[in-house]
């Protein structure tokens, strides 16, 4: 049978482009080439001296292009203390370390905002400071203080397990309130618990908890949420009756053609139409991870050409949830679903499974239904 879509979302950062709008600094003719159709990593969370900063500049990776390492906004230099910036035909900056000059040569400008690498962006700054791919964050501190404020951030992730630990620096959404803010800290609280700490883009910090063998239920990866508003809507699926809630509208392998995808309020909400012409919305609530209503709640290919060659009477059945003597495992899954549990049992004439359905159970012998009993 045709198994319910998985999405691939540890792929998410190779197709997605980046829809932040950023601040246009003045000097466009300061950077040697514009960059704006170029692709970028996923945004690069920057912390100083312990604590992170909220900027609508964020630091990115550049694909393709000579030097691919961290590239960061020239305008953050307006944040650090003791460091003056002047816009003109080339970029002036001022620090304890120097002037120096930001020109053609030496940046570049996406999006009408002018980066400097983050080789350069320390040394015309005075700052100290380390780019970690994993977790996805540079890391700038200006006295020892700020680095061991920064050595604690990166400490305490350590203490988290592996595949929590890269949260760190990443941006996320928040489903209460529709939120969207950055991981800044992510430490182990034992007992199989990882506790993060969420700042908000307008500043609020809010903790969450994360048992560690699960996903977040309290909030996704931003680029995740990008993928399933941007890239579900558009495509054709059947609906999995046997999976969606009670109160879904849809029929059992209905074709529908979703033509808008959000996320709200903790649910993913879906406008799509129906053979019929007629539109239909309903709400997929969000608990074991963004997507696992989706994928177990549609087909991405017809059931109907999967398998061709079973007759109408027997698809008939299936639309209709209904089971029948003769019917083979593939279609009763597809009718039914999978099973609640299940036995086997062999002999020398033949082999017998045994599937459960609450109070009722079939007997498959050698692959075909041969009888049923409820109790």
């Amino acid at each position: 049978m045709t198994k319910p879509f998985k999405i691939l979302l540890s792929s998410v950062s190779c197709f997605i482009f980046l829809f932040v709008t950023l601040l246009s600094a003045t000097t466009v003719s300061a950077a040697a080439n514009d960059m704006k159709n170029a692709k970028v990593s996923e945004e690069i969370a920057i912390f100083l001296d312990g604590q992170f900063l909220i900027s609508k500049q964020k630091a990115y990776t550049f694909e393709k292009i000579k030097n691919s390492g961290a590239y960061v906004p020239v305008k953050l230099l307006s944040k650090i203390k003791n460091v003056n910036v002047v816009y003109g035909q080339t970029i002036s900056v001022k620090s304890p370390k120097g002037t120096y000059e930001i020109n053609k040569t030496n940046s570049l400008v996406y999006e009408g905002t002018t980066y400097v690498t983050f080789k350069k962006f320390l040394s015309v700054s005075g700052l100290s400071g380390e780019y970690l791919p994993k977790p996805n964050a540079i890391f700038l501190w200006s006295h020892p203080d700020g680095k061991a404020k920064t050595d604690a951030i990166i400490n305490n992730s350590n203490t988290a397990p592996s595949h929590l630990r890269s949260y760190l620096g990443d941006k996320v959404f928040v489903y209460k309130g529709n939120q969207t803010g950055w991981i800044t800290e992510v430490k182990s609280a034992g007992y199989g618990i990882t506790d993060v700490q969420i700042t908000l883009n307008n500043g609020k910090v809010i903790n969450e908890s994360i048992l560690d063998d699960y996903a977040p239920d309290s909030f996704c990866l931003y680029a995740h949420y990008l993928l399933v508003t941007t890239n579900l809507s558009g495509q054709n699926y059947w609906a999995n009756k046997n999976t969606l809630p009670s109160s879904n509208p849809l029929y059992h392998l209905e074709k529908v053609y979703f033509t808008s995808v959000k996320i709200k309020d903790q649910n993913i909400v879906i406008t799509a139409k129906r053979a019929s012409g007629k539109m239909v919305s309903f709400k997929l609530p969000i608990s074991e991870g963004l997507t696992e209503r989706l994928e177990t709640g549609f087909y991405t290919k017809d059931p109907k050409k999967v398998f061709p060659k079973w007759p109408s009477s027997i698809w008939q059945k299936i639309t209709q949830q209904k089971v029948s003597i003769g019917m083979t495992r593939e279609q009763v899954i597809l009718s039914w679903g999978y099973p609640d549990d299940s036995n086997s049992y062999t002999s020398s004439y033949s082999d017998m499974d045994q599937w459960i359905y609450g109070d009722t159970y079939l007997h498959f012998y050698d692959g075909v239904l041969g009888s049923w009993s409820d109790y």
